[in-house]
């Protein structure tokens, strides 16, 4: 991707079809519903266009976020995955 100030539509699309099946797991295995994912994605993406030129490997930075932004929603503590409770 060529690195200029803001990302293109092209780049913007790429990069989220390139995720979403890395997403999509991530999703289900915080229980993070469809309506907050999608919340997720677009706050993380105005941030990203925001900060795109000083973010090397978008991807990564993509796939942190959103895995930050899933672990720490208000109701992620109450709910835990079936397979790790004690």
């Amino acid at each position: 991707m060529p690195s200029s100030e803001r990302p293109t539509l092209e780049e913007m699309e790429q990069l989220v079809e390139r995720m979403g099946p890395d997403f999509l797991e991530l999703c289900r295995s915080r229980g993070v519903s469809e309506v907050e994912a999608v919340k997720m994605v677009e706050e993380a993406l105005v941030t990203l266009s925001h900060r795109w030129n000083r973010i090397s490997d978008r991807a990564r930075w993509l796939r942190e976020t959103l895995d930050e932004q899933a672990r720490n929603r208000p109701d992620a503590q109450r709910k835990e995955p079936e397979d790790e409770r004690a």
